[in-house]
């Protein structure tokens, strides 16, 4: 019994449809309490639900000082310290202190980015989320769908400051496809280029 005919019909369909199962939602709350004990560092992980984020301030370093992640009761953003622009920069939102800021977040796994959410947001605020080739342009408070984005483990993506006074950055909600599934996707896929290989081989 050949097991590749078994299985094409199921993996070609999931993959012609994209529908990967998905575990529940996991949503990182960087407004929390927590976070306060954790922050002011360029770098820290937050685990939940068996993914973990590692999140980074963009730029690593302005005029010799490293960029601090940086949590309080009102927002959630990035610290400039100790530069020549103005002193101290303690804002804790993305904005431009010195240097247009953002923050990078890598996952350990494979994960479906859903949505985030923004808040202190002015009429002439803007952000942006860049994932992967995808561009999400971010111009109010509230939740910001990402179109369900697939991120492999390792895939950066980054929220930034684009223009305006600055905003927070208070969550963002991952899926995690479910194994089975997508393995089955990527049989799919793999079926999908074979075929084609085999149809210009006998041209």
């Amino acid at each position: 019994m050949n097991i590749w005919r078994t299985i094409r019909p199921a993996a070609c369909l999931l993959l012609l449809s994209g529908a990967v199962a998905q575990a529940a939602p996991i949503t990182f709350d960087l407004r929390a309490p927590s976070i306060e004990a954790i922050d002011e560092v360029n770098s820290f992980s937050l685990s939940l639900g068996g993914v973990t984020a590692t999140l980074t301030a963009q730029p690593l370093v302005f005029d010799g000082h490293p960029l601090l992640l940086n949590q309080t009761a009102s927002a959630f953003g990035v610290n400039v310290f100790d530069t020549t622009c103005g002193g101290a920069e303690d804002s804790d939102e993305l904005d431009n202190g010195c240097v247009g800021e953002s923050i990078q977040i890598v996952f350990d796994t494979n994960v479906f980015l859903n949505s985030l959410r923004v808040s202190s947001f002015g009429a002439s605020d803007q952000g942006l989320a860049t994932i992967g080739a995808s561009l999400f342009a971010i111009n109010s408070t509230g939740d910001h769908a990402l179109g369900n984005t697939f991120l492999a483990a390792g895939d950066p993506w980054t929220i930034a400051y684009i223009a305006g006074n600055g905003f927070s950055f208070d969550r963002f909600t991952v899926t995690a496809p479910e194994p089975a599934s997508l393995l089955l996707f990527a049989l799919g896929g793999g079926l999908v280029v074979s075929r084609r290989h085999r149809r210009k081989q006998a041209r």
